[in-house]
């Protein structure tokens, strides 16, 4: 619907829940039964109300291109900021810094997307 009522040539900005994303999350809680759910159904709880379906960058990617855009840059969300004692930092902000750039590195290498719960996509319609 959104690729719908874009004009073309607009740029369009899509996030979606991460597969690999979140089974690495319910993975490292030990909770087996939910990553082997996930692989199965591709669906799992994220956030309020009933399971949601959760993509793969190449699901996702394929989903866009073929509503007619082409994806400019597919990033991930960060991972170690979200489980890292922020407070560790707290006595040395250039360290923060240097894991913050980190961070938006691997968020954007492409063996590496996905890792993190959300995915997201910059698309140029067509």
């Amino acid at each position: 619907e959104l690729v719908r009522v874009a004009q073309k040539g607009a740029t369009l900005i899509i996030g979606c829940d991460s597969k690999h994303g979140f089974m690495r999350l319910y993975l490292s809680e030990g909770d087996l039964d939910e990553v082997l759910a996930i692989h199965r159904t591709n669906e799992t709880f994220c956030g309020m109300g009933p399971r949601t379906h959760v993509y793969t960058v190449s699901e996702m990617r394929d989903l866009i291109e073929s509503a007619g855009c082409e994806v400019l840059v597919i990033a991930s969300t960060p991972t170690f900021s979200d489980t890292i004692d922020k407070s560790l930092y707290s006595t040395d902000p250039e360290a923060w810094q240097q894991l913050k750039a980190l961070e938006l590195e691997i968020c954007t290498t492409p063996e590496l997307l996905g890792s993190g719960l959300h995915l997201l996509f910059v698309a140029r319609k067509s």
